[in-house]
């Protein structure tokens, strides 16, 4: 009975240890690194703010119509027209002053700021 007794406390030791060493590993795993960004619905012409995983450029489902149809949002500095990052753009060169306007013309742009940093 006492043999019985010692093998049972050893099995759950080592069942807490097993699930402690299991949840440590979990723990550990690196997350994909997210910003919160501006999209731009194409759908339903909405403006949201969305965490984004690095490097994902959509399209994205909107919040307000439910179709995936949303895309990281630029502005002109010009003129001030809002347009969507266009397919085959990095998103490592949103703040390069890369993209087009699609109303002026001009290459002066930025990613859409909807919230004071």
């Amino acid at each position: 009975m006492k043999n019985q007794a010692i093998k049972i406390l050893i099995l759950v030791l080592i069942i807490v240890a097993t699930v402690a060493v299991v949840l440590k590993n979990i723990s550990n795993r690196p997350q994909a690194r997210q910003d919160k960004v501006a999209i731009l619905c194409q759908a339903c012409n909405s403006r949201q703010i969305a965490w984004i995983k690095v490097g994902d450029n959509g399209p994205f489902r909107c919040i307000k119509c439910n179709k995936t149809a949303a895309y990281r949002a630029l502005e002109c500095i010009d003129c001030g027209t809002v347009f969507r990052l266009r397919a085959g753009n990095s998103a490592k060169r949103l703040d390069a002053q890369f993209h087009q306007c699609p109303k002026c013309g001009g290459s002066n742009t930025r990613p859409l700021q909807l919230l004071k940093r």
